[in-house]
């Protein structure tokens, strides 16, 4: 199947990804105001590769883990 999509049911889709643990997410905005920066500013961090984030249809969303490191680093 090298190359090819996967088709999944739901119920196979739905026990594949419960069985997966997602790491905390935070929104651009949470992510802002518990750094001290603006929205503008994550954002502009995110697309320098400063701050790792994931584009999750139109948002993007950043662990926890990495704005609270960001935090420590800065001393936020």
């Amino acid at each position: 199947m090298k190359g090819r999509a996967r088709l999944l049911t739901t119920a196979d889709f739905d026990r594949l990804t419960d069985a997966m643990a997602l790491p905390p997410l935070v929104s651009v905005q949470e992510a802002a105001d518990g750094l001290g920066m603006t929205r503008q500013g994550v954002l502009k961090a995110i697309k320098g590769k400063v701050l790792p984030a994931t584009r999750v249809g139109g948002t993007w969303v950043l662990q926890r883990s990495v704005v609270e490191g960001a935090r420590a680093r800065r001393g936020a």
